[in-house]
């Protein structure tokens, strides 16, 4: 009897272990070193594989607008980028190995990851071209005998403007544009005088931008570094930002050859459209 009871629990042990081997069989080994880096408007979460071969892929668990959400990585790369994010929140990640059984899905220890906070989204600008017609525009002194100041807003290469050479004039030159409300002045684009070739005579290199409030007094608000001097093509100028004002003045500071007038095919004026992204995204989150 004793010889029975002996063998009985050894039978039941044994029972024991193969229902335990069976149950842990499948299980994934651990993630580890789970990092995560801020991107703009997001985060990449970084981990360690495990090598034993029951991980069948991970699992990133976040919150987001108090919902969970559940990305599925596979176990063919160590990294995912969560976007849709926004700056003024932190955020962390939980990251878990998982493999799926006959029976069930089993996974190995939830991993947290740091904290993080996406890089805030910037500033988006667009640049529209506005609609100049010549009797928004005025010069320091035009050339009586060519170039009538006409020209330079007419949409047409072929003509031009030419600022005074036969009669006294001081440096710089300059062209004044007057809109009917304030506009965000973001860009001016010109032409030279088209058909001269090699003949920079006339052709600006350095110009600045003035506003007013009255049209009598300027205030200098941006110049432009040394300008090259296409025959052809059209030089366009970025301001360092939008500048706000009804009156604009563009002076021609230098030009290629010292003289102090130049000669223009067209010039152009361009709006600047401001979009915070990032309020942006808060609206769609």
């Amino acid at each position: 009897m004793k010889k029975f009871i002996i063998l009985f629990f050894i039978a039941t042990g044994m029972f024991a272990c193969k229902k335990d081997e069976k149950e842990s069989a499948g299980n994934p080994s651990d993630i580890t070193n789970v990092t995560v880096q801020a991107t703009v408007g997001g985060a990449i979460v970084k981990w360690d594989l495990p090598t034993d071969k029951n991980l069948l892929y991970v699992e990133v668990r976040y919150m987001k607008k108090d919902v969970l959400v559940i990305e599925n990585v596979s176990v063919f790369t160590n990294e995912i980028e969560i976007k849709g994010l926004l700056n003024k929140f932190e955020y962390t990640f939980d990251v878990q190995a998982f493999n799926v059984t006959a029976d069930d899905k089993v996974g190995g220890r939830t991993i947290t990851s740091p904290k993080v906070r996406p890089i805030k989204r910037g500033i988006n600008t667009t640049y529209s071209k506005l609609n100049v017609t010549p009797s928004m525009v005025s010069c320091y002194l035009q050339e009586p005998t060519e170039g009538p100041l006409a020209n330079l807003v007419d949409n047409n290469l072929s003509t031009y403007f030419h600022s005074a050479w036969s009669v006294g004039s001081t440096a710089p030159h300059y062209v004044t544009v007057t809109f009917p409300e304030d506009t965000n002045l973001g860009q001016v684009k010109f032409f030279n005088r088209q058909g001269r070739g090699t003949n920079t005579d006339g052709r600006p290199i350095s110009i600045g931008l003035g506003t007013s409030t009255d049209g009598t007094n300027w205030t200098n608000a941006w110049t432009s570094g040394t300008l090259a001097t296409p025959a052809d093509t059209e030089v366009s100028l970025t301001f360092d930002k939008p500048y706000s004002s009804k009156r604009f003045k563009v002076s021609f500071l230098a030009t290629a050859k010292a003289s102090v007038y130049v000669a223009l095919a067209e010039m152009s004026f361009y709006k600047a459209e401001l979009t915070d992204l990032e309020a942006l995204a808060e609206q769609t989150y």
